[in-house]
């Protein structure tokens, strides 16, 4: 179990780490992660695709193609007759409007017996020639949306034939290897669940931890230098910002009144292409009311590929409530950080940040 608060550990740290990157006002990391869960559920699909289909393809005519509204498999065998003469093409095109390279093509594959069209999908541009029979296997396709506006307003014939309109032949394409896809799709998703976890999570992977001995007895302490992970304030210009950050360094002392504070000094300010549009630079404050520290719980903290002993509990801040980690590079330390948490100093005073 503990290998996956690791992972999740890493990931919190990059997750993190992204959010602070944009592209057209969107954190890259939810670009990054959208795309990855279409692909995973791509693959996904893929291998739902191969696991009904058989190795060698089915032979049908146009006619059962036609007939049939769902096909026992997608990966056919079809007998007609061939027409080397592309009647759609697409591809780049130039300042005229021509086409000026062919990526698809896509010509008449003609039932002897319905008389009934298919439209057989090539990569590149089909080279002509004469009409002759050929048997030709591939994956049935979905008709793009071009082309079917297209026979729509050819009445669904081409030279006065009936064309399959559901459907077309992408030659020589085989189904997915379903094992492979299957087992991308399962790892894509996975790290795309893992991301949602985080982000759920506030990227603060805390597990609860039994250390095997009570909270140390020290009664006072000096200000300690820890990790802190919890919504912090800067007081400027007569505004309290508030905002939220993970495993920052910083400083637990007490404040005047004895009542212990965390403080680190970050700057928090927002660019936008090389222009800072809010400076929020200086010694943000984490402080906790008198009397309102409960539900301790001791455990670790995993960020990027380092796990740390750490102390969560809940507090009230300005009157809200709210929840903060304390973690700390060794559990002597946790307990000497728990104490000053817990107690209060015989000497007060306000550190200097």
């Amino acid at each position: 179990m503990s290998a996956l608060y690791y992972v999740l550990g890493v990931v919190a740290k990059l997750n993190a780490s992204m959010w602070r990157y944009r592209i057209n006002f969107l954190p890259i990391n939810v670009l990054i992660v959208g795309a990855m869960g279409l692909w995973g559920f791509s693959e996904l699909s893929s291998a739902i695709e191969g696991s009904h289909s058989a190795a060698t393809p089915l032979a049908v005519s146009i006619q059962q193609i036609h007939d049939e509204p769902n096909p026992a498999q997608n990966y056919v065998a079809v007998t007609g007759i061939d027409v080397p003469v592309a009647v759609y093409e697409f591809g780049d095109k130039g300042t005229d409007g021509e086409l000026t390279t062919v990526d698809r093509s896509w010509a008449p594959l003609v039932d002897t017996v319905s008389r009934r069209i298919l439209l057989v999908q090539r990569a590149g541009k089909i080279p002509g020639g004469r009409a002759h029979e050929a048997t030709i296997a591939g994956m049935l396709r979905e008709l793009p949306a071009d082309i079917r506006s297209g026979l729509t307003a050819r009445h669904d014939s081409i030279q006065g034939l009936p064309v399959e309109t559901r459907y077309a032949l992408v030659a020589g394409e085989q189904p997915p290897d379903s094992m492979t896809s299957a087992l991308t799709a399962a790892v894509v998703l996975s790290v795309v669940l893992l991301f949602v976890i985080a982000t759920l999570k506030r990227n603060t992977i805390f597990s609860r931890a039994n250390f095997g001995s009570p909270v140390s007895k020290v009664k006072t302490v000096d200000p300690l230098n820890v990790g802190a992970t919890g919504t912090f304030v800067l007081e400027q210009e007569g505004k309290a910002i508030n905002k939220r950050f993970v495993a920052m360094p910083a400083l637990l002392a007490h404040l005047d009144d004895g009542t212990p504070a965390l403080f680190s000094n970050i700057d928090a300010s927002s660019k936008f292409m090389g222009i800072t549009t809010s400076k929020r630079a200086g010694v943000w404050t984490l402080a906790i009311e008198r009397g309102s520290l409960k539900a301790l719980q001791v455990g670790f903290l995993y960020w990027g590929a380092a796990r740390r002993p750490a102390v969560r509990f809940s507090y009230t801040s300005a009157g809200v409530k709210r929840q903060a980690i304390i973690s700390t590079d060794s559990k002597q330390i946790l307990d000497a950080a728990v104490a000053l948490l817990t107690t209060a100093p015989t000497a007060q005073g306000a550190p200097i940040a």
